[in-house]
């Protein structure tokens, strides 16, 4: 299932890797070894090109068994720092080695470039909506394990998107994945849309729409094209997210408030 409402249990580890330089200093080391008994972790860029840096990088925690810990600081850190769930059969060290490979990435005409692939925003297009193709898809997220990301918040909870690989043999990560120049362009175009997640997890509780993966995509979409033209037209970012929010508050039903994004977007 691509969308849902709860994470179910994981049959081997559960991994978390977040963005813990968003949060203040240290915090979410020190809250993971004061929540957790047996605490386990590695930094995602150890042992590569980013090590110097490795502390300013993402952070890699087992919480296979800190069910508490996880149900906690989802929420509390979910607007501060990107994160990605992970359920697999590998140790941490298996697991940190093959997410380590997919840091780097060839950009055309740039050479080198970093993969933020803990991103919620830029995982919906790789994975969810298929910007990569299958074979680096499944590439990238490995045999036998499931990514899970928070999609947005609604009041009772939050709404994870998922993509999960079949056991057996996955291609292998390239030295470096290719990111041509169409994915490049669509994936700078969602910078901040972050932003319009609150509007998207109202929208789909309002209209009942939180079981319905087709429409999920549909308006996520909606939305990031309704930013890119509020990009392109230099809107500011607070007066974009007031204008989506006023288009909600007036839409008399989920096909009103989609034609009243993707006018503004094509206007």
């Amino acid at each position: 299932m691509r969308y849902q409402l709860e994470l179910d249990e994981a049959p081997h580890h559960r991994y978390w890797l977040i963005d813990a330089a968003s949060l203040p200093p240290h915090e979410a080391l020190r809250r993971y070894y004061e929540g957790v008994e047996s605490p386990r972790f590695r930094w995602l860029y150890e042992a590569t090109p980013y090590r110097a840096a490795q502390e300013a990088g993402p952070l890699l925690l087992d919480i296979t068994e800190a069910g508490d810990f996880f149900r906690r600081y989802r929420v509390e850190w979910l607007h501060h720092a990107a994160a990605l769930v992970i359920d697999t059969a590998l140790p941490i060290d298996a697991l940190q080695h093959h997410l380590a490979a997919a840091v780097r990435v060839t950009l055309p005409g740039e050479g080198q470039g970093l993969l933020r692939f803990h991103e919620p925003m830029l995982l919906h297009l790789l994975l969810g909506e298929g910007l990569l193709s299958a074979a680096q898809r499944d590439a990238l997220v490995g045999p036998g394990n499931r990514w899970a990301w928070a999609l947005c918040q609604h009041s009772t909870g939050t709404l994870y998107e998922t993509y999960r690989v079949a056991a057996g043999d996955a291609p292998g990560l390239a030295p470096s994945l290719n990111i041509d120049r169409a994915t490049l362009t669509q994936l700078t175009a969602i910078e901040r849309l972050s932003r319009l997640m609150p509007l998207l997890g109202a929208a789909l509780e309002r209209f009942d729409r939180l079981t319905a993966p087709p429409e999920i995509s549909r308006l996520w979409l909606s939305l990031a094209d309704y930013w890119r033209a509020q990009r392109e037209r230099g809107t500011p970012q607070k007066q974009a997210v007031a204008t989506a929010q006023q288009m909600l508050a007036q839409a008399e039903g989920w096909a009103a408030l989609l034609g009243r994004l993707e006018a503004s977007a094509s206007s």
